[in-house]
């Protein structure tokens, strides 16, 4: 764990590089080679020693062209001479660990600030360690720092989320493992942990196999930048890799590797596409311009005849409804797809709010399985705001442990059906296929998270005709003002002189509102009236549900389920569609709107002794006052 005050040095550092170098990315890899730069000879020793000597000093190994760029003897304009002559000199000497070599190639300072740099270095000269550990987890802390100012949907995926995928695939002995998109190589990192920690219990604490000879070859990497691939090569390195082998390769637009295979593959490949669409070689097997669907199928053609992937995917994957989709969540379904986790929301803040799930394949265990387990984590540890901050809530572990029970039935031929699960449900493929989705509101069909109740199920969709379509936004520039609502996520938004509806419908929000059981998002309209496109619009089939009952059913709901986005969640309306609403006879909905309409008007009585009693209490006082 890094402790306040490196964090503090390390922001420090940054902070001296903003006013000559803006991007993060520059900044972060700038700090990353002046630590490799000042550290280099423990490094290289590192690298020379039995890896599981864990201590590094500080002192007592030679430093001398580092302790000689920071004298004060030479002026700034000598320290940039110096430091830049370094670094080429470092990449180019033939005694210095290949890994080393690889990272300062074609290195160089971007800042030309005599000043700058100099207090730059003075910064990066506090910067100490004990520990290998300490340094791998200052690497750690820098690349968090760059999710923040991502674009193309390239993410940092957060520690506890990579240890909690790595430990349910579980890679063993001398699978190879790659990562198509590594980005600064942190699924790798947990990989080769995991990796490690499982030999140490295999042969009892003594230095294993793995230990001696370094995975080299084992573990993989490919990203498309070249700062990529130094960053990744970096935290490999320190992490105890000695060879890390980390290639600028682009997968989706190359098919150089398209031959390989691998026995793990573990991704968090970008979720956006750029605009017009990615391009792509012709060796996919369904063709599509998002970048997304084209990493989905990679990985499911290329892992080994048992092999397995943990993959973290936009919810959006799961439901959508074009064709490709479909084509994609078939392959999925015919290549060992096995369980889905649906993140919270909150996952990747304050990088991103877009909702994530995380795809587990496993294709011996898929191959002959009858059925997908679906799981739901609402809590990961940390609250879901900004900040992140640690809470006690979590239930990545639960989730863990009943997602290793179903594993343990499927490897068992024991049956699925009594196996105790809290977060999730198992699901027959044949309703998957027969629905044509795979997707989280399978967990509500099967009553997770909801009320018990007697009465069949029917999907919202075959309850009601959708109007979206006839809904149209008005610029407030644009609104005349009239008799007319115009009606948005919540209610009202204005009056206007003309109308869209003469009839009475049931309208919820579509974004901007909330979607917690019990916060109100249906609402009945009537008469004539105007809808923006904020809301969704319902008709009720009123010979199957009454408009009253089907807007108390759907505020009694938890439709965050149904929620999706990437910039601006939005209750997405063909997921909504597949919401299970208990449906008891007509003259059953009657009774039960009347009981709850009786119930609100006693509510509003009381509210109105309420007020009448506190009116009474301010009298007295007044009259106290006065007396």
């Amino acid at each position: 764990m890094l402790d306040a005050d490196t964090k503090r040095l390390i922001d420090r550092a940054r902070n001296t590089l903003v006013g000559k170098i803006p991007d993060p990315k520059s900044q972060i890899e700038q700090i990353a080679i002046a630590i490799i730069y000042k550290f280099m000879p423990d490094l290289g020793a590192q690298a020379a020693q039995s890896p599981n000597q864990k201590l590094l000093l500080n002192n007592g190994r030679p430093r001398d062209r580092w302790t000689e760029l920071t004298q004060s003897h030479l002026d700034n304009a000598q320290k940039l001479e110096f430091y830049s002559h370094g670094l080429k000199k470092m990449s180019e000497t033939a005694g210095i660990p290949a890994a080393i070599r690889k990272i300062l190639r074609n290195a160089q300072t971007s800042c030309e600030d005599p000043g700058t740099l100099a207090r730059f270095l003075r910064a990066i000269d506090e910067f100490q360690y004990e520990h290998l550990d300490d340094l791998a987890d200052t690497l750690e802390y820098l690349f968090a720092q760059l999710g923040s100012q991502s674009t193309g949907g390239q993410f940092c995926t957060p520690i506890h989320i990579r240890e909690f995928i790595v430990s349910i695939v579980d890679p063993r002995g001398s699978e190879t493992i790659l990562d198509p998109a590594c980005g600064t190589a942190g699924f790798l990192v947990s990989a080769r942990n995991h990796l490690v920690r499982a030999s140490h219990v295999f042969c009892k604490g003594e230095i294993s196999s793995l230990e001696r000879d370094d995975a080299t070859g084992q573990i993989r990497g490919y990203d498309i930048s070249p700062d990529m691939v130094r960053l990744s090569t970096a935290n490999l390195f320190i992490h105890g890799l000695n060879d890390p082998q980390i290639f600028e390769h682009d997968v989706l637009g190359s098919d150089e590797h398209w031959d390989s295979s691998f026995d793990v593959i573990f991704a968090n490949p970008p979720f956006m596409s750029p605009r017009g669409g990615m391009t792509h070689h012709a060796k996919f097997p369904i063709a599509s311009r998002r970048s997304e669907l084209l990493f989905l199928q990679y990985i499911a053609t290329h892992l080994t005849a048992n092999g397995r992937a943990g993959i973290i995917v936009p919810e959006g994957i799961l439901f959508k409804n074009r064709g490709v989709y479909k084509k994609v969540r078939r392959m999925l379904l015919e290549n060992g797809l096995v369980a889905v986790v649906s993140l919270p929301a909150g996952c990747f803040n304050p990088y991103s709010e877009v909702k994530t799930s995380i795809l587990f394949i496993d294709k011996g265990l898929g191959g002959s399985s009858e059925t997908i387990g679906f799981f739901r984590a609402d809590n990961d540890g940390f609250g879901l705001g900004k900040l992140r901050t640690r809470i006690a809530k979590n239930d990545l572990p639960q989730i863990q442990t009943e997602i290793n029970r179903y594993f343990s039935a499927l490897r068992h031929n024991r049956s699925v059906n009594t196996i105790r699960l809290e977060h999730g449900q198992v699901v027959p493929k044949s309703e998957i296929e027969t629905d044509g989705d795979i997707f989280l509101p399978h967990l509500n069909r099967h009553k997770l998270h909801h009320h018990p109740t007697n009465y069949p199920g029917v999907a919202l969709g075959d309850l009601v005709e959708f109007l979206d379509y006839n809904r149209r936004p008005i610029r407030r520039a644009d609104r005349m003002a009239g008799p007319y609502p115009y009606y948005g996520a919540s209610g009202i938004v204005d009056h206007i002189d003309r109308y869209l509806f003469d009839e009475p419908l049931v309208l919820v929000g579509e974004d901007g509102a909330k979607w917690g059981p019990g916060e109100r998002t249906a609402y009945r309209v009537t008469g004539k009236f105007w809808v923006n496109n904020h809301a969704h619009i319902l008709r009720p089939r009123r010979d199957q549900i009454l408009d009253r009952y089907l807007e108390e059913v759907l505020n009694e709901a938890d439709l965050t389920p149904f929620v999706a986005g990437v910039t601006v969640l939005k209750l997405n309306q063909e997921r909504f569609k597949t919401l299970r609403i208990p449906l008891p006879p007509i003259e059953q909905q009657r009774k039960i709107v009347t009981k709850i309409e009786e119930h609100r008007k006693a509510i509003e009585q009381a509210r109105g002794a309420i007020i009448r009693l506190e009116h009474k209490i301010r009298k007295i006082r007044i009259r106290a006052w006065n007396s």
